[in-house]
């Protein structure tokens, strides 16, 4: 698919990739617009902890072991209580 130069823009709009959205999948192009957010923000404390959940979302989901659940938490409860 990726191969397919001719067609590639086309099917890269159509196809899905998974994610920790509600549904379990998200389009390249809405993927691309949360990382333009994430990236405009101007508080960086909030921008590291985003990224840092993000990527520890995505070693849960392919299976892997925090090697600091603690860290985890504490970073999800300082951006859910921003939130709130």
């Amino acid at each position: 698919m990726y191969q397919d130069f001719t067609n590639r823009d086309t099917l890269l709009e159509l196809v899905r990739f998974k994610s920790t959205r509600e549904d379990g999948y998200t389009s390249l192009s809405d993927y691309k617009t949360r990382m333009k957010k994430l990236e405009a923000t101007k508080d960086e404390a909030l921008f590291e902890d985003i990224t840092h959940i993000l990527f520890e979302q995505a070693m849960l989901i392919e299976g892997v072991e925090l090697k600091n659940p603690h860290e985890f938490t504490k970073r999800l409860n300082r951006v859910l209580g921003r939130a709130l």
